[in-house]
């Protein structure tokens, strides 16, 4: 079953051609010619190679919006990475959440049809349906999952479309309607997926057991957090909690996983679709128009070498996040993990001449060779009105600085920047393939629901001990309390998980987003080693209760009558 990497773009679905999709372009079709490549799901299952291309057409749906939309509308909206300030404040709204409503549904779609029509496909063998189902149960439980997360109770979708008729107006679910939905669909698949695709490990790029424990584990827990919803879900933490903790065990039980030995194996591209701790990923197309673009704003700036096009260096770990690690972490390991700097190249964003660090400004400095008095401040972290994303200095250099200059200059100083390198792809664009859930992440869910459900038990010890063993660090210090525990647990995964588009849910589930988000930083922070003094970079734009929720697009809401927008928005 695993023919999916880098051919997506070309699956052909039944019934997957919206005419609503076209309706916009009336100058290239007659809208009044009834379709010639429509294909009736009814007749389109007929050989064990078509129930493949439909299940592969359902991950196909889900690797568009990794392009830009489903990673744009949540990073930076966290307490570990920073990014320009245009991206501060929590979203705003605007077609990125459509996309991502519309490529779920899309996946949801095609994957009702599978789900329909292959049981009775007398063409397709008894093994291949039973696979081909649990894959397609997957991608729902996980589009799903993605919508109550986003937008909270969702219309809830599980039989096909009709040619012959509309599907009408349909009311929102409640979230505990949804997660009913996910919590089977992954059971199911969980009991019919295979541990493994012709005996080895494909990166997730198809569902196994593992995949489908693993995800129902995270599910769980999710529901028993802090949820927006308020009346369906609170006051069953303590069963959701125990479903976790079973879920997380069943994971180890089918087996079919383990973590990398290193750290930032994970993150190599040429080897991703044979990993054996990547659970599911989102298989990308090698193309600039579809392929995924972050490790273009991950990648750090200038260099041209190790990310094709040059990174553009969007994304940097807060100084303050990064000083919460060990300095012995392998997570964070100086131009392994994480690059203080980088080869500098003529870029719009840097004086093309020039380019100072805060040490070879202090340098400087000490020789008489800078005014003491020049450095002025311009720009900084995550602040209104920002020119750069990281502090930067107007610097006046005396003659002698530099080489044999003989005239007082001008130029940029910039603090240095904390890139981490899990994105680097230097084939790019095309080859890295977006992590969805690793066994990691799934080690930590093991820990925290063991220790809500039972406390700090050694069960709970040795799911977090072997995350910490892996990144360098001693086990877990003993004897610790449940809420000692608990506040470790959810320190690792902000570690372990950085960048991978969880601190935002995380932080949501824990109950912490609104304060964490608004909490004020320090008028002057001195980092030393790494930094000079630089200046506060409080909230510029405090979130808010309603941006929990991301906005319902306003061609759902035009379409669907029986809806209506989330609150504040």
């Amino acid at each position: 079953m695993h023919n999916l990497t880098r051919k997506l773009s070309r699956v052909l679905v039944p019934g997957a051609l919206l005419l609503g999709a076209v309706a916009g372009c009336h100058s290239l079709v007659d809208l009044d010619e009834k379709p010639q490549t429509f294909i009736d799901p009814t007749s389109f299952y007929r050989s064990a190679a078509d129930a493949r291309a439909a299940v592969n057409g359902v991950y196909a749906a889900l690797a568009g919006p990794w392009g830009f939309d489903a990673f744009m509308t949540i990073m930076c909206d966290d307490n570990e990475m920073t990014c320009w300030n245009w991206m501060s404040g929590g979203w705003t709204g605007h077609q990125s959440p459509s996309y991502v409503w519309t490529a779920d549904y899309q996946a949801i779609h095609r994957a009702n049809d599978i789900i329909a029509q292959v049981p009775g496909a007398a063409g397709i063998d008894s093994a291949t349906r039973r696979v081909a189902i649990a894959q397609a149960k997957f991608g729902r439980a996980y589009a799903y999952f993605d919508l109550v997360r986003r937008y909270g109770g969702v219309p809830l979708r599980t039989t096909p479309y009709k040619q012959e008729s509309t599907l009408g107006d349909m009311p929102r679910a409640s979230y505990a309607q949804v997660y009913g939905q996910v919590t089977a669909d992954l059971k199911a698949a969980g009991d019919s997926l295979p541990k493994l695709y012709n005996g080895a490990y494909n990166g997730g790029a198809l569902p196994t057991k593992a995949s489908a424990y693993g995800l129902l584990a995270k599910v769980y827990l999710e529901m028993a957090g802090h949820s927006v919803d308020t009346t369906t879900l609170n006051g069953k933490e303590a069963i959701y909690n125990d479903s976790a903790l079973w879920a997380a065990r069943m994971v180890r039980t089918v087996g079919g996983v383990q973590l990398d030995q290193r750290y930032m194996d994970v993150f190599n591209v040429s080897d991703q679709n044979s990993d054996p701790e990547i659970l599911f990923s989102i298989q990308e197309v090698s193309n600039t128009n579809n392929s995924t673009q972050i490790p273009q704003y991950f990648g750090p700036i200038g260099d041209c070498t190790r990310v094709g096009g040059c990174g553009l260096g969007f994304m940097e770990l807060r100084p303050e996040f990064y000083e919460t690690f060990d300095s012995t972490d392998k997570r964070v390991e100086h131009n392994v993990a994480i690059a203080f700097s980088w080869t500098q190249t003529n870029h719009w964003r840097r004086n093309p001449l020039l380019v100072l660090y805060d040490d070879s400004l202090q340098t400087l400095k000490a020789k008489g060779l800078v005014p003491f008095d020049s450095m002025t401040w311009d720009g900084g972290w995550d602040e209104c009105g920002a020119s750069f994303m990281h502090p930067t200095h107007k610097v006046t250099l005396l003659p002698g600085a530099i080489g044999n200059a003989d005239t007082v200059t001008t130029f940029v100083g910039v603090s240095k920047p904390l890139y981490s390198l899990k994105y680097l792809d230097p084939n790019y664009p095309g080859t890295y393939n977006p992590i969805i859930l690793r066994y990691a992440d799934v080690l930590l869910v093991h820990a925290e629901a063991a220790n809500e459900v039972n406390g700090p038990t050694a069960e709970a010890y040795a799911a977090i001990d072997s995350v910490r063993t892996r990144a360098g660090l001693p086990k877990l210090t003993p004897g610790l309390t449940q809420a000692q525990f608990r506040d470790s647990v959810w320190t690792e995964r902000s570690h372990e998980l950085y960048g991978e588009f969880q601190a935002r849910f995380d932080l949501i589930r824990e109950g912490r987003w609104l304060t964490v988000m608004n909490r004020a930083v320090p008028s002057t922070v001195k980092h030393t080693g790494y930094y000079s003094t630089y200046p506060s970079y409080g909230v510029c734009h405090p979130r808010a209760a309603y941006q929990f929720l991301q906005p319902i697009p306003n061609t759902e809401l035009a379409a669907n009558q029986a809806i209506t927008q989330n609150v504040g928005w």
